[in-house]
């Protein structure tokens, strides 16, 4: 326990005294990263609650605002400060009034953008009107359509290429590649292919889809699964609504983070491994300078290695289990680093500042099957930031209303369906007619039907010759 600063004593001496300190939390911009290119795109002001706040152009509201020492997105009923949950978009825990317009700050960029205030009864109601659209509502037909542009959903849409069945597919980021882009360490594969073996995974997040982009639809939100299986999407770039109709449904939704209950488990500083991982390599925003670890898993190994990478310092990594969860190599690669990493232990509470706007330290315990043993209470003090890697839940309800609109014909794949496997269910192209590749209007309800083959607004894709996707592990 000598590698990290640690106070040793009973939890209730503790208590007693203990004296809330000034935030140490340093939230900043990564200008320098040993692995990723930095873009420089210029900068935009806006005010954040009456004060003005300055991010890079084409990242998000979040990073400008963290970036600028304001962690604290919402409160809750009591009034207590909250922060990011998530931080891809899924939650709705950092929803804010953006321009008068309630968004997600963590998926919405900061171009453009004059003012971002906190939702309150005050400056926000729901009684105003919406003025109904003049233009006809699109509807795409196709075969299949496929919910979520990473690894999974995009195989699939490749498999499905070989069938000789059309696909359309519907993710709510700015970019293909789910989670791959995230990831800044190399990959290989157990196949024979050999392929995109030595990539890091943003680089391989960019060829998934191949050198043909078409019906791809992103910055688009799946909000329903209608009876007649027309799939509701809103565009949230351009502000509009479409239906996709398809004969099948494939749902590649992923997964949102496991967080495990603790004292103080919502206080900024508080970050689940999707929100330190997306800030760090995708915002490139540093939440903080000295992390703790909790969970020694692959991702609590990565998001660690990730961490010292871009400048941090991880005081220790600590495991409720007996023994290490993720790969030997990983560890050891953690262990050259110095970083301590602690089996049996459990993290009870994080020590909030002053203003509870950041966190300063946690209080930790030795644990047998996942309870903890009384009177083995230590504090680890001098941190700013806990990176919680406990695992995954599998995003799956769009896949629970998908099957009961679709029924058989509607399979999940990928983490929506089990953590961490390669998974398939469902059989949708047996009895499956060609692709209606016809293009109508429906005036009297004011519908513009538009089929697969048309033409979509897309951007084109970089060059690529590799497009088929295997199952994926990580290594040094």
């Amino acid at each position: 326990m000598n590698r990290f600063q640690v106070k040793l004593g009973h939890l209730s001496n503790y208590i007693r005294n203990f004296s809330p300190i000034k935030s140490i939390a340093i939230m900043e911009r990564i200008v320098n990263h040993p692995i990723l290119t930095i873009p420089q795109e210029g900068e935009h002001t806006f005010l954040f609650n009456g004060k003005p706040v300055t991010g890079m152009k084409g990242f998000t509201i979040a990073a400008a605002l963290h970036q600028a020492g304001y962690p604290v997105h919402s409160h809750s009923v009591n009034g207590r400060n909250r922060s990011l949950n998530c931080g891809i978009g899924k939650c709705g825990a950092c929803e804010m009034l953006v321009d008068g317009e309630v968004k997600r700050i963590c998926i919405t960029k900061v171009d453009n953008v004059k003012e971002v205030s906190e939702i309150t009864v005050q400056n926000y109601t729901t009684d105003s009107q919406i003025e109904p659209r003049e233009e006809p509502v699109e509807i795409y037909r196709t075969d299949v359509a496929i919910i979520g542009a990473g690894p999974a959903g995009l195989a699939c849409r490749e498999t499905l290429k070989e069938l000789g069945l059309n696909s359309i597919v519907i993710d709510s980021n700015d970019k293909i590649g789910g989670q791959f882009l995230m990831q800044t360490h190399a990959f290989f594969f157990f196949e024979k292919e050999r392929r995109f073996g030595g990539m890091r995974g943003f680089d391989i997040a960019k060829t998934l889809a191949g050198d043909d982009h078409s019906g791809i639809f992103l910055h688009s939100t799946v909000w329903d699964i209608l009876q007649n299986k027309r799939i509701a999407v809103k565009d949230m770039l351009n502000h509009k609504n479409f239906y996709v109709e398809a004969q099948a449904l494939i749902v590649a939704t992923g997964a949102v983070p496991f967080m495990p209950t603790f004292e103080n488990d919502d206080v900024p500083g508080v970050y689940t491994a999707a929100v330190v991982q997306k800030m760090m390599n995708a915002e490139f925003t540093l939440l903080g300078k000295n992390i703790l670890t909790v969970g020694a898993g692959n991702i609590g190994y990565l998001t660690s290695y990730q961490l010292m990478q871009a400048g941090a310092k991880v005081k220790a990594i600590l495991e409720a289990m007996p023994h290490e969860g993720g790969f030997p190599v990983q560890a050891n690669r953690i262990r050259r680093l110095g970083i301590p990493i602690y089996t049996s232990h459990m993290l009870l509470k994080a020590i909030p500042n002053q203003d509870r706007t950041g966190i300063t330290g946690a209080v930790v315990c030795e644990c047998e099957n996942f309870k903890p043993i009384p009177g083995t209470e230590k504090v680890i003090d001098g941190i700013d930031v806990i990176n919680i890697c406990t695992g995954l839940i599998p995003d799956n309800q769009l896949l629970t209303k998908g099957q009961y609109t679709f029924g058989k014909r509607c399979a999940g794949v990928g983490d929506a369906v089990r953590i961490g496997e390669p998974a398939f269910s469902g059989n949708l192209s047996d009895g499956l007619p060609p692709a209606d590749h016809s293009v109508r209007s429906d005036c009297s309800h004011r519908h513009r039907y538009i089929s697969l083959s048309g033409t979509f607004p897309l951007p084109a894709p970089p060059p690529c010759s590799n497009t088929s996707r295997r199952s994926t592990f990580s290594v040094l």
